[in-house]
C-alpha cells in the first residue's frame, strides 16, 4: 500500500467516521446549508456591500457583507441542525440516522478522492512515480476520465477531455 493509497483511505475513513458521529440529518442540513449560504453570498454580498457605512474600498465592504451573511447563515444552519437532531434523538431513528450518516460520509470521501484525482490528472501529476505506484490512483484516474468524457459529451464539447484520451 503506497502513500497515495493511505491518503485516500484516511480521507474516506475520516469522512465515514465524521458521518457516523454526526448522522445523516446533520450532514444533509450542513450540505444544503453550505449550498444555500454560497448562493446567498454570491447573490447579496455586492448589494449589501454598498450599504456598509465604511470609507473602505468596495472590495473590503463586499467581503465584509459576505462574511456577515456567512456567519448568520452558519448560525441559522446550526440552529436548524440542533432542532432536527433533537427530533431524531427523541425518536427511535438515532441508530439509523448514524448508519446513514456513515454511508453519506463514505460517498463524500469517495467524491473528495475523485476530486483530488481530477486535480492530479488535469495538472499533469498523474505520471508521477508515487501516483503510478498506488493501486487507487490509476483506478480513480479511469473513473475521472470516464466522468469527464461523459460530461464533455453531454455538454456538446470537449471540456476537460485531453486529446490523448479516447
Amino acid at each position: 500500500m503506497s502513500a497515495v493509497d493511505i491518503a485516500f483511505a484516511v480521507v474516506v475513513g475520516l469522512s465515514v467516521f465524521w458521518g457516523l458521529w454526526r448522522g445523516i440529518t446533520r450532514e444533509l442540513i450542513a450540505t444544503i446549508s453550505w449550498v444555500i449560504i454560497g448562493v446567498l453570498v454570491y447573490r447579496y454580498a455586492g448589494p449589501l456591500g454598498s450599504l456598509v457605512p465604511l470609507s473602505a474600498p468596495p472590495v473590503v465592504r463586499i467581503a465584509l457583507a459576505g462574511a456577515v451573511i456567512l456567519v448568520i447563515g452558519i448560525f441559522a444552519a446550526a440552529l436548524a441542525g440542533r432542532g432536527l437532531r433533537s427530533v431524531v434523538a427523541a425518536s427511535d431513528l438515532a441508530g439509523t440516522d448514524r448508519m446513514l450518516g456513515a454511508v453519506f460520509g463514505a460517498l463524500r470521501g469517495a467524491l473528495l478522492s475523485l476530486l483530488v484525482t481530477g486535480l492530479v490528472v488535469e495538472t499533469g501529476f498523474a505520471g508521477a512515480r508515487p501516483w503510478r505506484a498506488s493501486a487507487s490512483g490509476p483506478a480513480l484516474e479511469r473513473v475521472w476520465q470516464w466522468i469527464s468524457h461523459d460530461v464533455a459529451m453531454h455538454r456538446g464539447g470537449v471540456a476537460m477531455v485531453n486529446s490523448k484520451r479516447n
